[in-house]
């Protein structure tokens, strides 16, 4: 296993991109910092909390579930703590999953005060499940060390961008920033938390034959949800009879999900005060937006589809990485 890099600067200045403006009160974009040398954006927290999230204790039975934003690591971490410690079902709200990015002062956007804290991950039950969006050069060393298993959700790129603006648009009320200025921000490579988006993908794809990792076509999943409930499974050496496999695809299909959402706060958003979540999911607002695979086709304009192409090409040109699109 080849170990993370240390970062050595950051550079707020780059974040003077023509492409910002729509994005000045979103935090995911406005909050962030680019981080050298893996030249990804992380929130400024990252650099406030270094030495507590570098050394960040892992165990081998931990469950790490991680991806860019919006590609199903909400949905995959459901499944995998039910199948982790609710195979039966019994429990119907949402699971004691934290988000590593949030509880290490990474991810809560709307504090400025976030501090490292590692007691609420200490104090979770065993085996745990931990989601991050954090790119491989910058997981905690142990991950390196110990390799727990982790799942990487993959997702193609244009259905990234239409979740992202109604994300933003479900979440922040004052964002009237367009679909095409969501296309210019990741297609310039600008400065949305974690990404950018190819350069944080083929970190975890290069990588894929590791044992330790698990690389899930987002696509793929909605495809046949048995399928990858049982692909899991088996990942995580976790018997499961066809049956328990039947009732977990319908507790967790997306509509169903969508269902429950306003009944299941995300823990970490209760625990860490994550405000727009929140506050949200009391407006009857949910993280789940459509969850379709291939409905970039309904809402990009001709021009748009030109312009992911021509990015996505330059980025895929020499890699063996093949995108699902619907």
């Amino acid at each position: 296993m080849d170990e993370g890099e240390d970062i050595q600067e950051y550079h707020s200045e780059t974040l003077e991109s023509k492409f910002f403006a729509p994005f000045a009160n979103i935090p995911y974009v406005s909050n962030v910092h680019y981080a050298r040398p893996s030249d990804v954006f992380i929130p400024k927290g990252y650099f406030q909390n270094i030495e507590e999230i570098k050394n960040f204790e892992f165990f081998e039975d931990d469950t790490v579930i991680c991806g860019f934003l919006k590609t199903g690591t909400n949905w995959c971490e459901r499944i995998v703590w039910a199948l982790r410690n609710d195979i039966k079902l019994n429990i119907q709200h949402a699971p004691p999953v934290s988000v590593f990015d949030i509880v290490m002062g990474i991810g809560d956007f709307d504090s400025d005060n976030n501090k490292a804290n590692d007691e609420i991950f200490s104090s979770m039950k065993r085996p745990r499940v931990i989601k991050m969006h954090l790119s491989y050069e910058l997981l905690p060393r142990q991950f390196q060390q110990k390799q727990p298993k982790m799942i990487y959700m993959l997702r193609n790129p244009r259905d990234v961008c239409q979740s992202l603006h109604g994300h933003f648009y479900t979440l922040y009320d004052d964002f009237s920033g367009s679909l095409q200025d969501v296309v210019n921000l990741m297609t310039d490579d600008a400065g949305c938390y974690s990404g950018p988006f190819f350069r944080h993908v083929l970190g975890y794809w290069k990588r894929r034959s590791y044992e330790n990792i698990l690389i899930i076509f987002y696509e793929e999943m909605k495809k046949d949800l048995s399928g990858h409930i049982k692909k899991i499974a088996d990942f995580l050496d976790i018997k499961i009879s066809d049956e328990e496999v039947s009732n977990l695809a319908k507790h967790f299909s997306f509509d169903s999900m969508k269902r429950k959402a306003e009944q299941m706060i995300p823990f970490h958003a209760k625990q860490e005060g994550h405000s727009s979540t929140v506050e949200a999911a009391h407006k009857g607002k949910t993280m789940f937006n459509k969850g379709q695979a291939g409905s970039w086709k309904a809402l990009f304009t001709p021009e748009m589809t030109k312009q992911m192409e021509e990015w996505e090409s330059k980025w895929l040109r020499d890699t063996d990485l093949e995108l699902i699109y619907e």
